[in-house]
């Protein structure tokens, strides 16, 4: 078997994977060693391989037809044949070309897959005749009609990466052309310049761009649309400087290139050809490795604390990772596409110097943009930036109007970064931009809208003061809109009162609850039909964990007995979960009992719920505060090195076949669990978490 037929019977095997979906079977085929040399020796199947990856990674959330059976972009047809073997159309003329096009546009010739497929197969295996004497406009034309045509496939694979594969071969189209017409003498004595270095390539009609820009918008292709602004800032950075970096004053590199030593050659040459360093080289060498050899310790410079922004960092001359003055003047919808990519990798910086292009060139900046950019500074929790970028568009924009989403997003930024001081300024600054006649919005809207965000933000503070501010201004919204809010807002204060020990406050909103709880239990046994329990503000199993949270924060002794008062009075609506023993775990390590910690894990395991990392943590440290060397003596007697590990390897097991089989727990009946019970466990000691039942209860 030759190679050709080695690289189609590859293609073929991943094509039949791609019809049954098989995403680990095709990442083994394409990673094998004989796969990976047949992909090396041929750049064009790298693509598809390439794109296969990056279309599972990116789009299987997403996309649903990212891969058919009749996938063009995978290069094969439905046979498992190669696409450049089956097909077998003849070649035809530019005009020809250009003429079928326009049928197809005017609804004479059926716009159907096979048509649109060989409209794309015609360019992408140059079976068009006569484009080496037309001229550059021409051949960026037919690519355009080519790249229009993408919009028919079916699959949103199909147009991706289709355009994406037309996009690269016009670009090499191009350079060809370019550097036929390029004189090479100049780069006589450059060894660290290649041709690409210096020859850009760069559309002269910018709808190109656009055109692919929207098409892995509307396909959700996020990361293409970042790699071609990658590489359209590349070109046209190499456009606007390619005299400098041809005499060597400005570089291509995104760091500047380190000086090299000179090694001098002495001009007379034994027999032998060897080669002579001079003395002074030598000497520079031995120079260079001693600074490496021994070099002195700097004195450790005391952190700062002051905030260093990307945004107010000066600029590096030698950065050639930006926007210059030549770069293509887009339309404000692909300017926008590009910063919601920009956004969805995290490149603050990139969106800040497509900002300042679009402000420089009068570029129309729109409320939309100023969501999109305040979005991409979620993620990363800077707060800062968010601010500073929205005060950028509203300075320069007065037109641009801020709208809900964007309060909304500002105060999701601040809560990601954990901001506690400027979420109120927010808050209560963009209520007066807002709740205007003119958008139709009132205040209570817009507190419909933002209170909960606004409550996320205040409850991330660390003041226990703010935790009681928060419930009165629940108390405050509720008096506002005349009803009782959902108890998800009581739980975000129950959360940061668990966070920091809050118990008034945390208790308060128990009895709340509870008192509601016990008014529907009195009607219920009353007899009142139609009780509906949507009405009631009722807890839930995450107030009662925070709740034994807040208590257990400093190893209160009333957080057993909260546990048992709670299970006696909420039993249809108390279920504990891991959370709420590992609260009673944390209230017992904290005042130094291991000896009830471990028995409450056998009621963990006697309740078919399996301890997880913050269980283990608290033994561990309950361990480190009391007699650790005596345990370990202890365990080193019964012949066990780490009872800790033998456990955790249990537990482990246990788990994997937990998601295996989404069944209950198995009991713990093999060996290793009896000697974990021996070591661990007092069998004949009472439970701590049981309450006193009669024999009749």
């Amino acid at each position: 078997m030759n190679t050709k037929q080695q690289v189609s019977v590859l293609l073929s095997r991943i094509c039949s994977l791609s019809q049954r979906k098989n995403k680990r079977q095709i990442v083994s085929s394409c990673y094998s060693s004989s796969s990976s040399h047949l992909l090396n020796n041929y750049p064009s199947i790298i693509t598809t391989t390439n794109s296969i990856f990056k279309s599972y990674h990116t789009r299987a959330v997403y996309q649903k037809d990212y891969l058919t059976s009749t996938s063009v972009s995978l290069g094969v047809d439905e046979n498992g044949l190669p696409l450049s073997q089956s097909f077998q159309k003849p070649t035809i003329s530019y005009d020809d070309y250009l003429l079928k096009f326009r049928a197809i546009e005017l609804g004479e010739i059926e716009a159907n897959q096979e048509t649109v497929k060989e409209m794309f197969l015609y360019i992408k295996y140059d079976r068009i005749s006569g484009l080496s004497h037309r001229s550059r406009e021409e051949i960026e034309g037919l690519y355009k009609y080519a790249l229009l045509n993408c919009y028919r496939f079916e699959s949103s694979f199909d147009r991706s990466l289709c355009a994406q594969n037309l996009f690269d071969k016009l670009m090499e189209v191009l350079f060809q052309r370019e550097l036929k017409e390029f004189d090479m003498s100049l780069l006589e004595g450059k060894v660290h310049l290649k041709p690409e270095d210096v020859i850009p390539v760069v559309l002269n009609d910018t709808n190109i761009y656009s055109i692919l820009i929207d098409i892995y918008t509307e396909n959700n292709f996020p990361e293409q649309i970042f790699e071609l602004f990658g590489s359209m800032k590349r070109n046209f950075y190499i456009l606007h400087k390619q005299e400098e970096i041809l005499q060597g004053v400005s570089t291509i590199e995104s760091s500047p290139v380190e000086e090299q030593l000179t090694i001098s050659v002495s001009d007379h040459h034994e027999e032998n050809d060897k080669i002579y360093v001079s003395e002074e080289h030598l000497q520079q060498v031995i120079n260079i490795e001693m600074e490496h050899i021994y070099e002195p310790e700097e004195p450790k410079k005391e952190a700062s604390n002051s905030y260093v922004s990307i945004l107010d960092a000066p600029e590096d001359p030698n950065d050639t990772d930006v926007i210059v003055e030549n770069f293509p003047r887009l339309s404000a919808k692909s300017f926008n596409q590009l910063i919601d990519a920009c956004a969805y990798i995290g490149k603050i910086k990139d969106i800040y110097q497509l900002l300042l292009f679009m402000i420089h060139k009068n570029i129309e900046l729109s409320t939309e943009t100023l969501n999109k950019t305040i979005k991409s500074c979620i993620p990363s929790g800077s707060s800062y930036e968010a601010l500073k970028l929205f005060d950028m568009i509203r300075q320069h924009s007065e037109s641009v109007i801020p709208n809900i989403e964007t309060c909304k997003l500002l105060l999701e930024a601040c809560f990601e970064a954990a901001d506690e001081h400027s979420y109120k300024d927010i808050y209560d600054g963009m209520k007066q931009l807002v709740v205007c006649e003119e958008n139709n919005i009132t205040e209570i809207d817009y507190e419909n809208e933002l209170f909960f965000t606004y409550l996320k933000c205040k409850c991330t503070s660390s003041i226990p003061s703010s935790c009681k501010e928060a419930l009165q201004n629940i108390f405050e919204y509720e008096s506002k809109i005349g009803k009782k809010v959902d108890i998800s807002y009581y739980n975000l204060v129950m959360e940061a009162c668990a966070r920091i020990g809050e118990k008034e406050t945390s208790l308060q909103i128990m009895n709340l609850t509870l008192k509601e709880y016990g008014a529907m239990k009195e009607l219920q046994e009353a007899g009142t039909s139609q009780v509906n329990p949507q009405q009631y503000l009722l807890p839930t199993l995450d107030t009662f964990n925070n709740l034994l949270k807040a208590f257990s924060f400093d190893g209160d002794r009333r957080t057993v007995d909260l546990y048992k008062h709670i299970k006696k009075m909420c039993r249809e609506l108390f279920k504990p979960n891991i959370q709420t023993y590992n609260a009673i775990i944390a209230t017992e390590i904290k005042l130094g009992d291991v000896v009830r910690a471990k028995k409450i894990l056998r009621e963990i395991r006697s309740r078919g719920l399996i301890p997880n990392i913050t269980s283990f943590n608290q033994l561990f440290i309950g361990y480190y505060k009391t007699d650790w060397e005596q345990h370990m003596k202890e365990f080193r007697e019964k012949e066990r090195t780490s009872v800790f590990k033998t456990y955790f390897e249990k537990w482990e097991k246990e788990q994997n076949a937990l998601k295996k089989s989404q069944e209950e727990t198995t009991k713990f009946d093999d060996a290793v669990g009896q000697a974990v019970d021996e070591i661990l466990f007092d069998k004949t000691s009472e439970d701590p978490l049981k309450p006193n039942t009669t024999k009749e209860e």
